[in-house]
């Protein structure tokens, strides 16, 4: 079976079980855009599933707003065992259509990265780079 047959097969057997069938299209889009592609952004990589900014922005600040999604993506994470003590995480804080996500991903070593934890935020960005010492604190 080729990779596409496995990761559907995994989704549809393993994954999607722990989400509420209401939940599955918005699952689904969180899987295509966070893990399917090669992550730069929860922004960029959302408009690479949809066209459109303002419906793209509108998807994933669903998503990343969803607590039962969000209660869901941390047990789905703790059971697939993605991060260990000597994984790399990068950190993506994004702004955009009023809300601040901030994002982890841990590094594949095969130029990708898989979000593994995020949160909708509210922060008011005080002068450049004041995000990047609120991420740290």
């Amino acid at each position: 079976m080729n990779i596409v047959g496995q990761t559907r097969k995994f989704v549809s057997t393993r994954l999607l079980l722990s989400v509420k069938p209401k939940h599955h299209k918005l699952f689904a889009f969180g899987l295509q855009a966070l893990t399917l592609t090669p992550y730069e952004s929860l922004g960029s990589n959302a408009r690479l599933v949809v066209g459109n900014i303002s419906t793209a922005a509108s998807k994933i600040y669903r998503l990343v707003s969803n607590k039962t999604l969000v209660i869901n993506f941390h047990r789905l994470v703790r059971e697939s065992g993605l991060v260990r003590e000597t994984s790399l995480v990068n950190v993506d804080f994004s702004t955009f259509c009023g809300f601040q996500a901030l994002c982890f991903g841990v590094q594949t070593g095969e130029g990708r990265a898989l979000p593994v934890w995020n949160a909708s935020l509210t922060y008011r960005v005080t002068f450049v780079g004041s995000q990047n010492s609120f991420v740290v604190e």
